[in-house]
């Protein structure tokens, strides 16, 4: 057992019969924020190799191939404005630039 284990098993033990009632709540507080921590990575990771999430990460690749291709069959006056509008949200692109007041000008 490395020397940080065994202070932890030291801590725990003195939990069991704790002589400091608010360093026992510190000590437990930050065990349930790792613990929280460490659930999120794990849900993370689940949902990575989910069999689902891989479906539905085939799909989204499928549908940025046909916006690429339909993109780049755009006149290039088009794509200024997409550029454009890119730039304006100063975030990743979404699709929902494209919705709305602004989008519908460019609905024939």
């Amino acid at each position: 057992m490395t020397a940080p284990h065994e202070e932890q098993i030291k801590r725990a033990l003195k939990l069991l019969k704790p002589a400091e009632d608010e360093a026992a709540r510190k000590i437990l507080k930050k065990a349930i924020e790792e613990l929280a921590v460490v659930e999120k990575e794990n849900r993370h990771l689940a949902d990575l190799y989910a069999k689902s999430s891989r479906k539905a990460l085939k799909a989204f690749r499928a549908a940025i191939r046909r916006a690429d291709a339909t993109y780049k069959s755009l006149p290039a006056g088009m794509k200024l404005t997409i550029n454009h509008l890119h730039e304006v949200s100063r975030s990743p692109f979404t699709f929902d630039a494209l919705e709305g007041p602004i989008g519908e000008m460019f609905t024939f």
